[in-house]
């Protein structure tokens, strides 16, 4: 509704320096007192019918307090890039179309995601319309691709925001950054002012408590803000106070950073971290689980079990066995069945009634060797059931683990003697990259108890798959962080013929997770072989899965390519990377000495 007071009233309102937003309705409804305020400032283009729509156009876009300066200039720059493209183009090519292509540098100035094109591009056309010369051609003004124009050069508003939302989290960090280097600055001036004024105070008062003194050494520099923030510290602060133990079996997991999650370890994590904490970092750890791809070598679980069933469904004992075996093989054969899993199914259902002799004895209880326990039973079972996983090798053998002795090494000095790591009795590695991401523990033949060594060899399984899983992260510079952390190793342990599978993963920087994912028998008594080999396939298919998904993970991980350095160990200086506690105190000791 137009304003009824004196248009002189009007005019001399818009010329303050600042327009308010309350009047701009009043000022907008009577357009003459708009060009007059205008040619106040402008007297040279008073009567260009430009004027109006330029005003709408800010006034619209900009805030509740509008500025003429920015008015006049959002008004000018259209006529500026018309008198620009009537000074370089000749009269006989002059067009709408073709003037757009022309200034598309200049109006992409003038763009924001939150810009309405049809506003600027009213506004352009009057200009160019008003600016037109007498020998343009007859379709100079024609519009009929300017829609498609605006759209192809209007900036994503979704990118728009990711950048600025990026800008900002930078600006944030930058500003967080300098207010933590102040705060530390500032409490070891206080640190250094309060130990020169102790240093002047008579000896009988020298010893008597500080309260400053004490509020300084017992402030962490770290601001423990998520639950992350407080393990790490929890777990740095008593690895810090711990003392090394050299027997292997009585060592706590979270000695060396790893909270122990197998329900019979004895470790202190109940003891320093609460159980809400202990809780979210399940819950965390839980949730990665998901995330991984199935090579092309995976086949579900149930498929196994449902077929290996079906072959025992008319076995009674291991003297059956036998012909139910060679009349699956024949079916086979006549179905021109060519699913290989079938036939390793097959040949690993052989492999386990070649351990039961003709009486019905399985050679798996029968006194023996760890030596012969390998070679007879585990390392044909791991050979059958990794058949045609081109990518995965397997070495037997007290081999030495290149990770250990790369990060061992790492903390010596020349004339220290070189380390060779440590020896498990399996390594199984990509082959395509040389990571290793499994290991094999086989504590003593199948009939020995020996729980000290049982324990022992569990531990030192975690802390391989630690510096294995460390050694993956250095080993892509630019990896994904999220691939990362969904990698979990797996460690397969094996005492008094029972199968232990144990997993390892790092779901958040500095927090180490070691747990049982689940265990199994290796063997049963022979009339109970009906029912213990579909349960058997199951487990090992399981773990068959278990690792195709770990290494297509770490695959992808490796193939990852972001910004962002993932090898290196985070700026929270709580997740030492590269040396064990024992090699940083051993460190410690030469520096002394």
């Amino acid at each position: 509704m137009a304003d009824e007071r004196p248009i002189s009233s009007l005019v001399a309102e818009v010329k303050n320096k600042e327009v308010d937003f309350n009047n701009t309705q009043r000022i907008c409804a009577c357009p003459y007192a708009f060009h007059a305020a205008a040619g106040y400032y402008s007297p040279v283009l008073i009567g260009q019918n430009f004027y109006y729509s330029a005003f709408l156009f800010v006034y619209f876009s900009k805030p509740k307090s509008l500025h003429l300066f920015t008015l006049y200039a959002a008004m000018t720059w259209c006529q500026a890039a018309v008198n620009t493209y009537l000074k370089n183009v000749s009269a006989d090519r002059i067009s709408y179309h073709h003037f757009l292509h022309h200034s598309i540098a200049m109006i992409r100035q003038h763009l924001t995601s939150d810009t309405e094109w049809q506003l600027i591009d009213r506004q352009l056309f009057s200009c160019f319309k008003a600016s037109l010369p007498e020998g343009a051609p007859s379709n100079a003004l024609r519009r009929s691709r300017v829609e498609r124009f605006w759209l192809d050069i209007m900036p994503d508003p979704v990118a728009s925001a990711s950048t600025a939302y990026e800008n900002t989290a930078l600006r944030l960090l930058d500003q967080a950054r300098q207010k933590k280097e102040k705060e530390i600055s500032a409490r070891l001036q206080g640190s250094a002012t309060l130990q020169a004024s102790s240093s002047t105070t008579p000896y009988k008062r020298r010893h008597e408590p500080s309260t400053a003194t004490d509020e300084y050494e017992l402030q962490d520099s770290f601001d423990d803000l998520t639950v992350e923030d407080r393990v790490r510290s929890l777990i740095s602060k008593y690895r810090n106070e711990a003392n090394h133990v050299p027997t292997l079996h009585k060592q706590d997991l979270l000695f060396y950073g790893i909270i122990d999650l197998v329900p019979s370890s004895s470790t202190s994590v109940c003891d320093i971290i609460s159980e809400a904490d202990l809780k979210e970092v399940i819950r965390h750890t839980v949730h990665q689980s998901p995330h991984g791809r199935n090579g092309p070598n995976y086949i579900h679980v149930s498929q196994v079990k449902d077929y290996s069933s079906a072959i025992m469904e008319s076995v009674n004992d291991h003297t059956m066995l036998r012909q139910a075996l060679k009349t699956a093989r024949q079916h086979l054969r006549s179905t021109q069945d060519r699913a290989k899993w079938k036939r390793d199914t097959i040949k690993l259902m052989k492999h386990i009634r070649d351990q039961y002799s003709s009486e019905g004895v399985c050679a798996l209880v029968q006194p023996q060797g760890e030596m012969h326990y390998i070679a007879t039973y585990l390392a044909p079972l791991f050979k059958i059931l990794l058949n045609k996983c081109d990518d995965i090798s397997l070495q037997w053998g007290d081999q030495s683990l290149p990770a250990t002795k790369e990060e061992e090494q790492r903390a010596q000095r020349d004339h220290d003697r070189r380390s060779k790591g440590n020896s498990p009795d399996a390594i199984l590695s990509i082959s395509q990259y040389d990571i290793t991401f499994s290991l094999i523990e086989v504590t003593g033949p199948p009939n020995a108890n020996d729980h000290s060594h049982f324990v022992g060899d569990k531990v030192k399984l975690a802390k391989n798959m630690k510096t294995m899983l460390k050694k993956i992260r250095r080993h892509s510079r630019g990896g994904d962080e999220d691939i990362y952390a969904s990698i979990k190793l797996y460690g397969i342990q094996t005492y008094l013929n029972h199968m232990y599978i144990y997993s390892l993963c790092e779901p958040t920087r500095g927090i180490y997770v070691f747990d049982l994912v689940f265990s199994f028998d290796v063997k049963c008594p022979s009339g109970m072989l009906p029912m213990f080999i579909p349960k058997f396939f199951k487990h090992i298919w399981k773990l068959k899965n278990l690792m195709l998904r770990s290494t297509q993970t770490i695959m992808d991980f490796v193939n990852s390519d972001t910004l962002s350095d993932t090898s290196d160990a985070s700026s929270d200086s709580r997740d030492t990377m590269y040396i064990s506690p024992k090699k940083r105190r051993t460190s410690r000791a030469q520096d002394i000495q």
